[in-house]
């Protein structure tokens, strides 16, 4: 009797010396899911923000870190069905993601360059800002949601862009 309260507690103490190497395993596996899940390149379509009305656009990650990524942003919007010419906007920005998993704080800057035949003057280049929130799932599925203010020469407005696209 005395050897058995003598040897559990050594015996109790094993079982939790094997808990808990279960539980650091478990911890460094989370650990790891937990990284930063952002895929390289991504193919979207924006409404509203600094292409206007809509624009489809490609951006790719050029630098990337656990909890912040740099990307480049280039996009298409065909503006001309306004005036009816074939003007169209060239949205190009640098973004900074700050975050983990898929879910990320987007901050950035760039120009709207203006091209086209705009008889009438109603458009011109413009800078813009972002300020947003990115969703990237593992499937690729990508969704954007920002305040979007455009600054010209003669205009500052505020904008909103929304965007769904894939992340490959």
């Amino acid at each position: 009797m005395k050897k058995l309260l003598i040897i559990s507690p050594f015996i109790l103490l094993s079982f939790s010396l094997v808990g808990q190497k279960n539980d650091k395993e478990i911890f460094e596996k989370k650990s790891k899911e937990t990284e930063s899940l952002v895929l390289k390149n991504a193919i979207y379509l924006e409404l509203g923000g600094n292409g206007l009305f809509y624009s489809v656009n490609y951006d790719k990650v050029i630098v990337g870190r656990k909890s912040s990524h740099l990307v480049i942003r280039a996009g298409f919007s065909p503006v001309g069905f306004i005036s009816g010419d074939n003007s169209f906007l060239l949205p190009l920005e640098i973004n900074v993601l700050f975050g983990k998993q898929n879910n990320f704080l987007e901050i950035g800057g760039g120009v709207s360059l203006f091209l086209g035949d705009d008889d009438y003057g109603s458009f011109e280049n413009f800078v813009t800002f972002r300020l947003g929130y990115r969703h990237q799932s593992a499937s690729g599925l990508m969704m954007r949601a920002a305040m979007v203010p455009l600054i010209s020469r003669s205009e500052k407005m505020m904008w909103v862009g929304l965007s769904v696209g894939y992340t490959f």
